[in-house]
């Protein structure tokens, strides 16, 4: 059964030494989980950010493999977790093949700073401040509107 292998993969490389050995927490969420994926590793990291809230520890980093853009739709409006990675394989940009070894990570507070500042400085600047979440909030929306896994494009 794929989630028992995935668990013992998990399992034996947070053993000391292994490749996850620094990590406090890997999450195996199998087909037996009721939910959308993207859905639940969301509610995992707000979960986990919700235990830390108020209690002087460092932030959680997260860092999501995924080739699904929801993901990172999804880590970008949501509030409560703000070092949050995805890593996807690259595509070659011929044909949609993907380059095999070569990866892509995607910085959701580095894209929202940039939204921000794009809206608000130069000749068409927002003409009033903006709110990083409300911007946030609106390129997702706008991004849905190209279509994903559930939705068509618009």
């Amino acid at each position: 059964e794929l989630t028992k292998a995935l668990e013992y993969y998990a399992a034996s490389r947070m053993a000391p030494g292994g490749l996850f050995a620094r990590c406090e927490a890997v999450t195996v969420s199998g087909a037996h989980a009721v939910g959308e994926g993207e859905h639940k590793i969301v509610s995992q990291m707000l979960r986990q950010a919700a235990r830390v809230a108020g209690t002087g520890q460092r932030p959680e980093s997260h860092v999501i493999s995924s080739g699904d853009a929801d993901i990172f739709l999804l880590s970008l409006v949501q509030s409560a977790c703000r070092r949050v990675r995805v890593v996807s394989e690259r595509n070659d940009g011929g044909g949609g093949k993907r380059k095999r070894g070569a990866l892509q990570i995607w910085n959701a507070e580095v894209l929202a700073r940039y939204l921000h500042a794009e809206l608000t400085r130069g000749p068409r600047a927002a003409p009033k401040s903006c709110d990083q979440a409300a911007v946030r909030r609106d390129f997702a929306l706008v991004s849905l509107f190209a279509g994903n896994d559930y939705l068509p494009e618009l």
